[in-house]
């Protein structure tokens, strides 16, 4: 009975956990060797993770669910997550840590780790409706500078597109709305686009010049000229109907610098 009742506690704490890094469900082996794997299995990993007991000899490395070469309780997290049918989303830190370092590569400034901490960084954002985060990459700090939005598909991060400038975009989480927001020397210019099956896609524009005062009006809704009456209505019903929140700015403390050891820590 306390057995049972160990097994079933361990179950309900970890359930909700997100996998960590380098996990695959179908890594993880049956470790009792009963022909399923259960929370009996994880059960076996975390007492042997903890020092309670040792594992049957030859199931060190199976038992290390999650690869990182060492036996924690991480590694019986993974092998519950599995055991219950939660989805396997270890891959998508993995696999975001790959595509950042590729983009290390892409440049060659001796200032890297200093040019990244101030110019470029990178943050996560739940914009579609799955349990996996979107993988946010700020190019820069000035205005023509956009957010790459990258997801995770069959174990890499792909760009779905980008969006914004001053390294900032909007987004209304769980819905797969993106919003960009370019203003200067008068003009505003307003972009809703979704994502959907990991492509961006723009759905809706609109631009206007009112604050110029120098030339004539212009307002624009998805490239076709209105009135400014039909312009506030578009505006309302397509652009303020999102409950939009920023992505991570350079000063924000969930934003993470390109560098090794910011790369490695999220």
């Amino acid at each position: 009975m306390r057995k049972m009742a160990f097994v079933l506690v361990f179950a309900v704490l970890f359930a909700c956990l997100v996998l960590p890094t380098g996990a695959s469900a179908a890594d993880v082996m049956d470790i009792d060797g009963d022909g399923d794997v259960s929370a009996q299995d994880a059960r076996l990993v975390l007492r042997a993770a903890i020092g309670l007991e040792e594992l049957p000899d030859g199931l060190e490395t199976a038992a290390d669910a999650d690869s990182d070469g060492e036996l924690t309780t991480a590694d019986a997290r993974v092998i519950l997550r599995a055991a219950i049918g939660l989805p396997d989303t270890a891959d998508w830190k993995a696999a975001y840590r790959r595509g950042l370092y590729d983009l290390r590569e892409e440049f060659s400034w001796d200032d890297w780790d200093d040019f990244a901490g101030r110019k470029m960084w990178f943050s996560l954002a739940y914009i579609d409706g799955d349990d996996i985060p979107e993988l946010m990459v700020a190019q820069g700090v000035d205005h023509p500078s956009k957010v790459e939005i990258y997801t995770y598909a069959e174990g890499e991060a792909v760009l779905a597109g980008t969006a914004g400038s001053w390294g900032v975009c909007l987004y209304e989480p769980g819905t797969g709305y993106v919003g960009s927001v370019f203003s200067g020397f008068g003009v505003s210019h307003y972009v809703v686009s979704r994502l959907e099956n990991g492509t961006l896609t723009q759905v809706w524009s609109a631009i206007n010049n009112e604050g110029d005062g120098l030339h004539e009006l212009i307002f624009k809704v998805n490239d076709v000229d209105v009135g400014r009456d039909e312009y506030m209505r578009e505006y309302e019903s397509n652009w303020e109907l999102h409950d939009f929140i920023p992505t991570a700015d350079v000063e924000d403390p969930q934003a993470y610098r390109l560098a090794p050891e910011d790369i490695e820590s999220f």
